[in-house]
């Protein structure tokens, strides 16, 4: 028999949405700290938001801090963001 799943879509819910993601800025700029020794992040991944660059804002921040990455680098810092 197959199992039932249900999904709840709690953006703006529990607390506001730019909360959980200002606090997820704050999660990756921590991991990148700790990874390549680079922060200050938070300010410019708020801006991308603010301007509509939700989509490759996690892209376009990494470019910005360390150059050239690879697909698990962007995918770790997704992560990062995901699950704080």
């Amino acid at each position: 028999m197959p199992r039932l799943h249900m999904v709840f879509d709690l953006d703006d819910t529990l607390y506001p949405e730019r909360q959980f993601a200002v606090s997820g800025f704050r999660a990756c700029e921590r991991w990148l700290e700790q990874r390549h020794g680079v922060g200050g992040i938070v300010d410019d991944m708020t801006q991308l938001l603010d301007s509509g660059h939700m989509r490759s804002l996690f892209e376009i921040t990494l470019e910005n801090a360390i150059g050239p990455y690879d697909e698990a680098e962007i995918t770790a810092f997704i992560d990062v963001y995901r699950l704080h």
